[in-house]
């Protein structure tokens, strides 16, 4: 896939991504750090930050697929062809399922202080692929034309002419999450430990765009007196691309709890330092950009494997 992103607004990502990220640390380190100030022991060593492992995670992300009208697409989008319709008799909704799940892949650091067995600071970036918002709409008219009668039975079907059109409008983008979580280790003498904690992250997008598609289907349409009803499409037809119209992406930020298992491979040998890892994290998300404000639940899936330094 093509990353259709200019230097400037590159830079300009770059940037604020990274003020958010320095925020998102100074907040941990203060919040997580204001009880330790309070120990006699004024060592410098006990109070740095050591790397103590890096993990490489693998899975899928589900989020909460928001609906939004066509009217703000419109507005949005002004320079799409198929959306300068008059949507004003269509009828109009979300636009198929109310969830979006998607492959997503971790790497994460982990760092924590001499003697500290249980606390430890993570940091991570993702990437993944999110179609974050979309709507429909869709008209069906049916206009009554004759009657026909068969002479050899007498019977009369009543002639109408169907159409059938329909518009669907799906906003999609790679996002890459930068993330910092505090991370509290369960039983970290055991070969298979729990671990839980709470994670803020944001999120920001490349490449995005929405696909608009078209479709419609135009037939006659034969009704008896008794009910039964006889049709066939004369004509029919959809776009066979989609119209991509490339935009601004969005900014999110993303609060969520990492639930783990962490199983040590062997206690000796050369794969003692070498861990299999599930999380599991269940969270909320918020986006904004161009089409509004959006957020919902969402949560992830991953297995992957850790690998310990110290």
């Amino acid at each position: 896939m093509v990353l259709n992103v200019s230097l400037n607004d590159a830079l300009f990502i770059g940037k604020t991504q990274i003020m958010h990220f320095k925020i998102i640390f100074s907040l941990l380190i203060v919040v997580f750090s204001v009880p330790e100030a309070y120990n006699q022991d004024n060592s410098n060593e006990k109070h740095k930050y050591f790397l103590t492992d890096f993990c490489i995670l693998a899975g899928e992300i589900t989020q909460v697929k928001n609906t939004t009208s066509v009217e703000k697409y419109q507005k949005f989008l002004p320079q799409a062809s198929l959306l300068k319709t008059d949507f004003s008799d269509f009828s109009s909704g979300g636009g198929g399922t109310d969830r979006n799940s998607s492959a997503i892949l971790s790497v994460l650091a982990s760092f924590k202080k001499v003697n500290a067995q249980h606390k430890s600071l993570r940091f991570g970036a993702s990437i993944f692929e999110n179609t974050y918002v979309a709507a429909y709409a869709s008209r069906y008219v049916n206009q009554p034309l004759d009657t026909v009668t068969y002479t050899q039975t007498g019977e009369k079907f009543y002639r109408s002419r169907s159409s059938f059109r329909n518009y669907g409008m799906q906003t999609e983008s790679i996002n890459f999450r930068l993330d910092a979580a505090y991370i509290y280790n369960f039983f970290p003498d055991d070969r298979i430990l729990f671990y839980s904690g709470i994670c803020l992250g944001s999120n920001f997008s490349l490449n995005a765009h929405t696909n608009i598609y078209y479709s419609f289907e135009d037939y006659t349409r034969m009704e008896s007196e008794n009910g039964s009803v006889l049709f066939g499409p004369e004509s029919y037809g959809w776009t066979d691309m989609p119209e991509r119209i490339n935009h601004k992406g969005n900014f999110g930020v993303n609060i969520y709890v990492p639930l783990g298992l962490d199983f040590q491979l062997t206690e000796k040998g050369d794969f003692h330092k070498t861990h299999l890892i599930y999380e599991f994290r269940p969270g909320f998300n918020g986006q904004f950009g161009g089409l509004g404000h959006y957020s919902g639940k969402q949560w992830e899936h991953k297995f992957g494997l850790k690998f310990a330094l110290k």
